[in-house]
């Protein structure tokens, strides 16, 4: 059968969301129930969100880089910290850093006032140590080769769009910027971020802030002109976590860091199939679908399908539904 766009838009939002059970023949009636025709506005806002996933899906199937954002393991609790955590990514003061407001900070002394503005500027005067965390510490990252240039922009974006209320600082670490003898082949961007804002109220980082910051930062990156993604790992039928690779103390200059994969867990196997039934769904909806484009994207969902099944070194298959409208081995 062939399934209208209003169909594929009801099937794309529950496929986002995890709640789709799998039978292509139930959509007719799931487009009925969010009422496509009846509500003009809403309709929009539908449509909107499921372009929205098709983007995002068509970037995943065509393997657009991944951004990394992630929380430093070196938290900062008092002044103390939060100078030394300041002079590592700043090289001790031999790499320019930048602020909120855009103005750069140049070497030890510039860094020290501003530091001093810190401590002063809250609700309460900053120790020099205590229990509470007073800064989060992000890490933004992006393969290398990345465009410098554009890299910077897109952070400085993010930071603003994300921490317009906080004070912050960022500094770059680039192949071409890096002072540091043995610079990082991928650019990166150390931000550290003040927890408490201009009005008191202090950060509270859930793992959907992690998330939307991931979102955030690759619209940016986009924004700007670098191709960039921002799903999960199961999202791209990976249950392999990367090697692993510790940022290294500010307070130390060892380098030495990675441990061997590990095997999945029983239950992310069983998230692994449930997904991979998903996708398999997913190409079932688009390769029924109305529109030219959703078939086609059909077909890169089959073989992002079977690519990833090989990079696991597991065995290509069939779609196992008998409702399969699309041939899964081609």
């Amino acid at each position: 059968m062939t399934l209208r766009k209003s169909d594929v838009d009801a099937f794309l939002i529950d496929w986002e969301e995890g709640e789709y059970r799998a039978e292509v023949k139930t959509l007719a009636l799931r487009s009925r129930s969010l009422s496509f025709a009846e509500v003009g506005p809403v309709a929009v806002s539908v449509s909107k969100k499921a372009q929205i996933i098709r983007d995002r899906l068509s970037r995943t199937v065509k393997r657009v880089p991944e951004v990394v954002v992630k929380i430093s393991n070196n938290p900062c609790h008092g002044m103390r910290q939060i100078r030394q955590y300041v002079g590592y990514i700043s090289r001790r003061g031999l790499l320019e850093i930048e602020d909120q407001n855009g103005d750069p900070i140049q070497g030890k002394r510039e860094q020290g006032d501003l530091l001093e503005e810190w401590r002063h500027n809250g609700l309460d005067v900053l120790p020099e140590s205590h229990a509470r965390r007073e800064t989060l510490n992000l890490i933004l990252s992006m393969p290398a080769l990345t465009d410098e240039v554009a890299l910077k922009r897109a952070v400085r974006t993010f930071a603003a769009t994300e921490f317009s209320e906080h004070s912050y600082v960022f500094a770059y670490h680039t192949p071409s910027t890096d002072p540091d003898p043995e610079p990082p082949a991928h650019p990166h961007v150390h931000l550290v971020v003040k927890m408490e804002d201009f009005k008191g109220r202090r950060l509270n980082p859930r793992k959907a802030d992690l998330r939307r910051w991931r979102e955030t930062f690759a619209e940016a990156l986009r924004a700007n002109g670098i191709e960039a993604n921002a799903t999960s790992r199961l999202a791209r039928i990976q249950h392999q976590r990367p090697e692993r690779r510790a940022w290294p103390s500010f307070a130390s200059s060892d380098r030495t860091t990675g441990s061997e994969y590990t095997e999945p867990t029983a239950r992310a196997r069983v998230l692994e199939e449930k997904r991979l039934s998903y996708y398999y769904a997913l190409g079932r909806a688009l390769g029924e679908s109305e529109l030219k484009s959703d078939r086609d994207l059909a077909g890169q969902v089959v073989q992002f399908i079977q690519e990833s099944l090989s990079r696991q070194g597991r065995p290509r298959r069939s779609d196992p539904s008998p409702e399969s409208g699309v041939n899964m081995d081609r």
